[in-house]
């Protein structure tokens, strides 16, 4: 398996263009364009966990510091911190 690629992809890629599906290649470059804004998104999204995490725990907290036992108060809770996920646009699938 070729790095972060199914081998279904690559079965599709190996094909005869012929024998690929019709919008092969406009779902390639869709797939492509996709993967170069992960690495944005996610960055986005560790620091938005980051800020949930550290809000949730100066609640916890109070007036006081956060210590080992807000954390373990905050990790018994489960809390429901919800990120904002981007969805991708896309007008090909």
């Amino acid at each position: 398996e070729e790095r972060g690629r199914p081998d279904l992809w690559r079965y599709w890629r190996d094909l005869p263009a012929r024998d690929r599906p019709e919008n092969f290649s406009a779902l390639e470059a869709e797939v492509e364009d996709w993967r170069r804004t992960l690495p944005r998104q996610i960055s986005q999204l560790k620091s938005q966990a980051r800020r949930l995490v550290a809000g949730a725990l100066s609640e916890i907290a109070g007036e006081g510091p956060v210590t080992a036992e807000t954390v373990a108060v905050l990790d018994a809770s489960d809390p429901d911190l919800a990120l904002d996920f981007e969805r991708h646009p896309s007008e090909v699938w």
